[in-house]
């Protein structure tokens, strides 16, 4: 968990990153793996009501389901964005 903290503030101060989107993506990915490191606790018996813990455990879903989709999404985007560049470079090169 401090090694997460402390990843999180390195890569926040410093920003060791050439490229501006993977930056801003691996600084998302870290914050929410930290957040969901601190939901952990809330699936003892700190929450009495078992309610209570089984919509804590949808809160916890719901965020891992976000971060799924959003890493999905960019890939698929920056794959598609590739290929229409090598696409265009290979039209460029026969013509």
């Amino acid at each position: 968990m401090y090694l997460t903290l402390t990843d999180v503030c390195f890569k926040i101060h410093l920003d060791p990153y050439r490229n501006k989107t993977i930056g801003t993506m691996e600084k998302l990915n870290d914050i929410i793996v930290l957040v969901l490191t601190y939901f952990n606790f809330l699936f003892t018996d700190l929450i009495p009501d078992p309610v209570d813990r089984y919509l804590i455990g949808w809160c916890y879903v719901s965020v891992v389901a976000i971060l799924l989709t959003t890493n999905l999404s960019l890939m698929i985007i920056t794959g598609l964005r590739g290929m229409i560049k090598s696409i265009k470079k290979k039209l460029a090169q026969l013509q």
